[in-house]
């Protein structure tokens, strides 16, 4: 059996990390955020993905330069400013879930059902979240390892047989309503960012397997940058003045395509490849959501523990869904609302302060190894003396025997 799909301990490698940030970040970047973004900036909506995908790069950054060092929650910190990062990481990650579920519902009901319902929905779907999220990292990480084939396969396929008319006239003018449109379109979709927050509770593997295993990471952030701006170039040019139309944009952009003249409809596969993203990401935020309320109320969480407390988010996220948020213009109007602002303060600030607090640690951590072998060097060092000494002395009684 492959190797490849074993972690270390409750620790992942660092190229099964490189595959969990790729889904995680691109999966809800590519569905209803293009029309979201094409409504609110129009043909600049490419433009904010540029800055936004900057702004996400660095954040990266600060996430994999923390988590190379430490885990938060083994970095040893103070238990209340442990448990002050785990709420703020709680929160924000309970919004997601909430504010995100909404848009996989939608997608299976409108695309692989006409007009399914979403209570039995929910039903199917949660309790497989559900599941994934209580096996923990390394099931996920399993997982996206063996989704990540399909996912190349997917947008290979969708960009060699794609058969559209690519205008890039659709583009310009840049700009031709000014800034505003660029800063409006930022500040109402924070919800869709911020995707590397909950990874600081991942726990890296300390060894490499391989010589270039550090450097997985942040290719794969590259490529992540290339793919979510050019699926952003791609969706304007082909639609243009349209855009702010289009639903579920991966699915419909992979429908036009050469193989379906010959054969029919084959965009079923690309369905399901979006759909398996989409769980991975769900499942992935639970996850974080269970860590962080079992980090808080108990140091040492038992799987029973866990259990509970995943059944009981599943079951409040459900009734939120039927009873709340029953449908995909709701969801919208909740994930631009103010909760947006600090769910943005939680997911920008904590990377922050976590690098920050693990840099610090780690420094303090330096020093008191070095002290710690200064000091063993120096009893080494007067060891050896006090032994030279003793050494030079006669033996007991040689100066009475001469004397005699």
């Amino acid at each position: 059996m492959d190797k490849s799909l074993f972690t270390v301990g409750k620790s992942i490698y660092k190229r099964q990390l490189a595959v969990i940030l790729f889904i995680i970040s691109l999966s809800y970047k590519i569905v209803m955020l293009p029309k979201y973004m094409s409504i609110a900036a129009s043909r600049d909506s490419a433009l904010v993905m540029v800055v936004m995908m900057a702004i996400e790069t660095v954040m990266f950054f600060l996430v994999y330069a923390t988590i190379t060092r430490s885990s938060i929650l083994d970095a040893g910190f103070n238990k209340w400013f442990l448990k002050a990062m785990l709420a703020l990481l709680l929160f924000s990650s309970s919004i997601k879930l909430v504010a995100l579920l909404p848009e996989t519902l939608d997608y299976i009901s409108s695309i692989l059902f006409e007009e399914g319902k979403w209570f039995f929905i929910i039903v199917s779907l949660l309790p497989v979240i559900g599941y994934i999220a209580y096996k923990g990292m390394n099931t996920i990480a399993r997982l996206s390892e063996i989704i990540i084939w399909f996912v190349i396969l997917a947008i290979a396929f969708t960009v060699l047989f794609m058969k559209v008319n690519l205008d890039f006239a659709n583009l310009f003018p840049i700009l031709d309503d000014g800034v505003e449109p660029l800063g409006n379109a930022i500040d109402k979709h924070f919800l869709w960012f911020g995707d590397f927050t909950p990874l600081l509770i991942v726990r890296l593997a300390r060894e490499d397997k391989t010589r270039f295993e550090r450097a997985y990471p942040p290719l794969s952030m590259i490529l992540l940058d290339f793919a979510v701006i050019g699926f952003f170039v791609a969706f304007i040019a082909i639609y243009g003045n349209v855009a702010s139309y289009i639903d579920h944009a991966f699915s419909n952009i992979g429908v036009y395509n050469k193989i379906s003249d010959m054969l029919g409809g084959v965009d079923f596969p690309i369905i399901i490849v979006w759909l398996m993203m989409s769980i991975i990401k769900l499942s992935f935020l639970l996850y974080t959501v269970t860590e962080c309320t079992a980090g808080i109320i108990k140091e040492k969480m038992s799987d029973k523990g866990k259990l509970i407390i995943v059944t009981a988010a599943l079951v409040i996220v459900s009734l939120i869904l039927i009873f709340a948020i029953d449908n995909i213009d709701t969801s919208y109007e909740f994930a631009t609302s103010d909760i947006r602002y600090f769910v943005m303060a939680s997911e920008y600030l904590v990377p922050l302060i976590a690098f920050i607090a693990t840099a610090v640690k780690s420094k303090k951590s330096k020093e008191e190894v070095s002290d710690n072998s200064g000091r063993k060097n120096e009893i080494a060092v007067r060891q050896n003396f006090e032994i030279a000494e003793v050494l030079k002395e006669p033996a007991f009684g040689g100066k009475n025997e001469e004397n005699n």
